[in-house]
């Protein structure tokens, strides 16, 4: 059972890397474009497990950072979390 694990695991890991490659360039790309806003650190995690949608974080920012759309996104998230 365990080796049938491990096998599959060893099949499967050369599949994964191109995917991990591009998610871990998004997130590093949307943690960096927080902290140059001035976000705290916690706050690009905090967003990423609310928001389901790579590129709604992107658009988040700047929505945040507008008068108007940090109203919008903090109710958004408030009725997508309730």
């Amino acid at each position: 059972m365990r080796n049938s694990k491990l096998a599959a695991l060893r099949a499967a890991f050369p599949y994964t890397v191109p995917i991990f490659a591009g998610f871990w360039f998004l997130a590093m790309a949307y943690g960096i474009q927080m902290s140059t806003s001035g976000f705290a650190f916690w706050y690009p995690m905090v967003m990423s497990a609310v928001i389901y949608g790579g590129s709604l974080e992107f658009v988040a920012v700047s929505m945040l950072l507008s008068i108007a759309g940090g109203t919008i996104v903090y109710m958004i998230l408030i009725r997508v979390v309730f």
